[in-house]
């Protein structure tokens, strides 16, 4: 998938971008008519991004789309560690995920490129609760060798 995903109930709404990090770009209380996530002040640019390694904040906030990104593997400026370059906020954060929808859950799937991990994040909605492998139930990553 490389359009905006929808995870939607009765409750809640919920759009994710796996051109973009995988970002969680919306979350609307439909009974509400309510946004969770924090508006955007700016047009963000479309992803996919140029690079998977923003070299500082003025690169990176162009996409930011005022949603929930995944930072990983570091937050924050970018750094070096042992010789490779992790840009600001981390590769999850611009790189295009494989999303596909397994059952009631839009799994996204992402192997690194400035870290030695494959990581699958399993996103799905229980009634007002959109469950995000960030509270530790849903997700793995693992070391790879090569």
């Amino acid at each position: 998938m490389t359009a905006p995903c929808v995870l939607e109930n009765d409750t809640l709404r919920v759009v994710i971008d796996p051109v973009l990090g995988g970002t969680v770009t919306e979350i609307r209380h439909k009974t509400l008519d309510a946004s969770c996530s924090a508006p955007c002040l700016w047009t963000p640019r479309p992803g996919p991004a140029a690079s998977i390694a923003a070299p500082d904040e003025t690169q990176w906030l162009p996409h930011y789309t005022g949603g929930w990104p995944l930072l990983f593997p570091n937050g924050g400026d970018a750094c070096e560690y042992e010789g490779v370059t992790h840009g600001f906020h981390g590769e999850a954060s611009l790189a295009v995920w494989e999303a596909a929808m397994e059952q009631d859950a839009l799994v996204l799937r992402h192997r690194f490129v400035t870290a030695p991990v494959e990581m699958e994040r399993r996103l799905s909605l229980d009634r007002g609760r959109l469950h995000d492998p960030r509270d530790g139930a849903h997700a793995w990553a693992r070391g790879r060798s090569g």
